[in-house]
């Protein structure tokens, strides 16, 4: 066994043992889960069940209550010390390939979103929570290692700031009136045990993603950002950008 290959498993053990986080396989210099990963959203993985990991795969940590933990990815250095600056300060950040993510405390109710804005309207960050995940150091994808910021590695959940419900984007029905955050997470958490595979009903799965989105009341614009999000990991092969929002229209229109 390589020195590197020890060093993935023995961080991914250390992520179960150490902080009781769930960990998920990625596929080698990559962010897309190895294999369906819904039952990690449930229980941890085993020592045994990370030994079958491949050699050079990367790491994966579940997000939402199963893990305790809820990260706000940024997909820049500006975009992270405006966060910082403006919204809330944490112990635990994690340098990425572009930008930094940034740990807090799981609190019911916080799903994923994308691309939420600051109130002049700028896009700053996404936000990973219930049926989400992020990709781990000590992974590494395009010779970038992902890695603590401060010298400081991930701590217990419980020591972290708690996670702000009012820094999800507010999803307006068709009453107009304001729907709890927790019906958002539920779909978005719903459709990440979707998977659409090409030749097995991959269509109608992923039309059938969309529709859960809608029903849960997210606007169009919303529901298209969450399919992206769930076309890179469960959808194999991943849609193209125009396939994919045919299909969001399609449910939309129904």
């Amino acid at each position: 066994m390589s020195t590197g290959t020890m060093r993935i498993k023995k961080s991914a053990k250390a992520y179960i043992e150490r902080f009781g986080i769930s960990v998920i396989e990625l596929r080698p210099n990559d962010k897309r889960p190895a294999k369906d990963w819904s039952v990690y959203q449930e229980r941890l993985a085993s020592s045994d069940e990370v030994n079958e990991w491949d050699d050079k795969a990367n790491i994966g940590l579940v997000t939402g209550k199963q893990s305790r933990i809820a990260v706000v990815d940024c997909e820049s250095r500006a975009d992270a010390e405006w966060f910082w600056n403006e919204r809330a300060k944490t112990p635990t950040v994690v340098k990425t390939r572009r930008g930094y993510h940034l740990y807090f405390q799981h609190v019911d109710g916080v799903g994923n979103a994308a691309k939420v804005k600051d109130e002049k309207g700028t896009p700053r960050y996404d936000v990973r929570g219930e049926g989400g995940y992020v990709v781990a150091p000590p992974s590494e994808i395009d010779g970038n290692e992902y890695e603590y910021v401060f010298s400081l590695k991930l701590i217990q959940p419980e020591g972290l700031p708690e996670f702000q419900p009012e820094w999800m984007p507010k999803i307006y029905g068709n009453n107009g009136h304001t729907n709890e955050h927790k019906a958002i997470a539920n779909g978005v958490a719903y459709i990440s045990k979707i998977r659409a595979v090409s030749g097995q009903g991959g269509h109608n799965d992923t039309y059938r993603a969309a529709c859960v989105l809608r029903k849960s009341g997210m606007h169009e614009a919303e529901a298209l950002a969450a399919m992206f999000e769930w076309n890179i990991t469960n959808a194999e092969p991943p849609w193209s950008t125009a396939e994919l929002l045919h299909k969001v229209k399609d449910a939309y229109s129904a």
